[in-house]
Formats: structure tokens, sequence, C-alpha cells
């Protein structure tokens, strides 16, 4: 077995670096490379990895590493800065499009709490290509790049709750369902308080020690210590392990050690998040996009539209710029990385699995695609309308 794991890991880990490579020359994300290797090497294609469940196993501490650095990304003073587009415009896309999906799913024929899963599901972006792409494009720092990353950490934030609620779908008993989740809320409460409290008061002290006496080696181990026992509380509490891992980071993050600690904790998130988003690729079989192909597509078009329209609604509202309501919606349409851990929620508590999965996995693989292309042709729009806005101008004049 041990043998058999080790040569798994080799194999996916060796099969990523030739595909992300490739991708790269594409301008596609590394993310979208390791969805491909896990489909490719998986049981549905090639069935080349053999101890599926371990490397599950394994990938799970990538959620946590992963939650952990967006907690150490937060701060006050940054969200503060943000505040009007962040609680406004992040709250009204994150409800906007769970009620406008849900609306979708249920007129096309799908379950009441199928199209409320897929509405979470839908109503999360992915950090990592947005702000790569915006980086790319040297926009960030432009209205409709700051509007993004305001939406984007309130969508990081409403993972959370959204992990929380999934299990309700999952109960056939509405009141045995509401008291599951209001006792989860408790416990979660008492997690957050607990951690919080621990890390407030111990952790700066604790790290101040490590550094001075036990070197960068020893405050490595401790940073990873600090994340991953967050995480195994919570899981311990039946709750996310997600949860744990956000909130240690959110408060590692206000300590005088926090870029140290975003150092030390980067490459090995990387490298578990890896892992994570190959054993969803694994999920995904690659023949729904031959058997289904305009099924798929059409579920892609529906739903990434409906989501682009509520967030042109929001941005429109809070710029009343037409460009930036475009450029946000080209920006933020597609479906993120985080929904792939509310996924592993939904599929943990019996919500999700079968044909309704691979529909998922597919479109949120071929969202994710397109997305630097959708969002450089969005941006070559804009300057165009603003060279002809310009040129108008001019005659005028």
């Amino acid at each position: 077995m041990g043998y058999a794991f080790l040569t798994d890991i080799v194999l996916l880990l060796g099969a990523s670096i030739p595909v992300v490579l490739l991708l790269r020359r594409v301008e596609l994300p590394p993310l979208a490379g390791f969805l491909v290797v896990g489909a490719l090497l998986g049981p549905h294609a090639f069935g080349s990895i053999q101890s599926v469940h371990e490397v599950e196993e394994l990938a799970e501490i990538g959620v946590a590493l992963l939650l952990f650095t967006v907690g150490l990304e937060f701060s006050l003073p940054r969200l503060f800065l943000l505040r009007r587009a962040l609680l406004v415009g992040g709250g009204a896309q994150i409800l906007g499009t769970i009620l406008v999906v849900t609306v979708l799913g249920m007129a096309i024929g799908v379950d009441g709490k199928t199209a409320v899963l897929f509405a979470f599901l839908a109503a999360l972006s992915s950090t990592a290509v947005v702000l790569k792409t915006l980086a790319d494009e040297g926009e960030i720092d432009t209205p409709h790049g700051q509007m993004s990353v305001a939406i984007l950490l309130f969508q990081d934030l409403a993972i959370i709750p959204l992990l929380l609620f999934v299990p309700l779908l999952g109960d056939a008993d509405a009141s045995a369902g509401i008291a599951a989740f209001l006792f989860a809320s408790l416990k979660a409460v008492l997690a957050v308080a607990f951690v919080l409290l621990t890390a407030r008061y111990g952790f700066s002290r604790v790290a101040t020690v490590v550094v001075r006496r036990g070197g960068r080696e020893l405050f490595t181990l401790f940073t990873v210590f600090i994340a991953l026992g967050a995480a195994w509380l919570t899981e311990t509490l039946e709750l996310p392990l997600a949860l744990g891992a956000f909130v240690a980071g959110l408060v590692v993050s206000e300590s005088e050690y926090n870029h140290q600690v975003v150092d030390e904790i980067l490459p090995f998130r990387d490298v578990f998040s890896a892992l994570f988003f190959v054993s969803i690729g694994m999920l995904l079989d690659v023949r729904v996009f031959v058997d289904e192909p305009l099924a798929t597509f059409a579920l892609f078009a529906g739903f990434t539209s409906a989501k682009a329209a509520v967030l042109f609604g929001v941005a429109m509202y809070l710029s009343r710029s037409r460009r930036v309501a475009m450029l946000v919606a080209a920006s933020l349409f597609q479906i993120g990385e985080f929904s792939f851990v509310l996924a592993q929620q939904a599929r943990s508590v019996g919500v999700l699995g079968g044909a309704n999965e691979q529909r998922f996995l597919a479109v949120a693989v071929l969202s994710m695609r397109v997305t630097p292309f959708v969002i450089r042709l969005a941006a070559q729009r804009a300057r165009r309308s603003d060279t002809e806005g310009e040129h108008d101008r001019s005659h005028e004049g």
C-alpha cells in the first residue's frame, strides 16, 4: 500500500509539471492543469491511480492550508477601505446569484435542494484565476479591479456559512435539519471563540520563543502545526476543517509575524493544494463532454450568464459606470476553487453525486478555462469603446 501510494503521488506530481507548463503557454492557470491531470489519470479515464482514497485524504491538508492563507490575506484596514464594495457588492452578488440560479435550476426541472446547492457553487468565483489575470493585465488597482477584489474577499468569507448550511440540504426532515444547522452554528461559534482566544493570546508569545530559540526550521513546523491544529479541532467537532484553518489565519494575520508565516506556509500550501485540485479532477468523467455536449454547454451558458447578469447589476449600482460593470462581470462570472471545497462537503454528506456532480465539474472546469480569454476580450472592448468615445468627443469639439 505504501509503495503504491508513493507511486501514485510521484505520477501525479510528475504529470502535473508538463501539463501546467503546456497550459501556461496558452495562458491558462496552473489550477486548470491540475484538474486536467486528475481527470486524465483518474478512474474515469486511464485509471492510472490506485490509491484514490489516500490521495483525497492527503488533499484535505491542501484545503486547510488554502483557507489558512486566505485568512492571512485579510486585514482590518484593508477590509475597511473596501467596506462598501465588500459588504454591499459582495453581499448582493452572493444573495442575488443564489436566488437567480436557484430559480433557473428549478425552471429547467432540477429539484429544489439540488438547485440551491448549484446556486451555492455558482455564487463563488476563482480568486486565484481572477487575481492572476488582473495582475498580468496590470488592472488590480483600477476601479473594476478593486471592486472585483472586494467581491472576491466577501466570497472567501461566505464559504464558512455556506459550508455550515450544506448539510441542511441533505436532511429530509426540515425541522431536524434546521436544528442540526443551529447546533452546528453554535459549535462553530464556540470553536471560533476558542481558536481566536488561543491564537490571539498565545500565538505571538510562543512564536517569539520559537523564532529566538528554535530558528527557521522550528518556526516552519510551528506554523504548519497552527494551521493543521485549528483544522483538526473543528474537524473533531464535526465542523468543516476549513473553518478552523481560516480563523487561525485571520488571527495570525494581525500578528507581527504574519509576513514570515506567509513565507513559510506558501510552499506547503502550493504542493498540497495541487493535490487537492488533482483529486477533484479525478472525479471528473471526461466522457460528459462527449456524451452530453449540448447539455453541458447549455448549463455552462445558463449559469455563468445568470451570474454575470447579477454581477453587472451590482457593479452598475455601485459604480454608475457601464464600463466598470462590464469588466467586473467578465472577471467574476466563473465558478471558483472554493466551489470545489463546497462540493467536497456536499459529497461527504450525500447531497452531491452521480450525474449532478459530473455536470458541476464539467461546467466549473470549462468556466475556469475560458476566464482569462473573457477578461482580455472585455478589456479590449472597453479600451476600444474608450477610444471611440474620445474620437467622437474630438469631432464634437
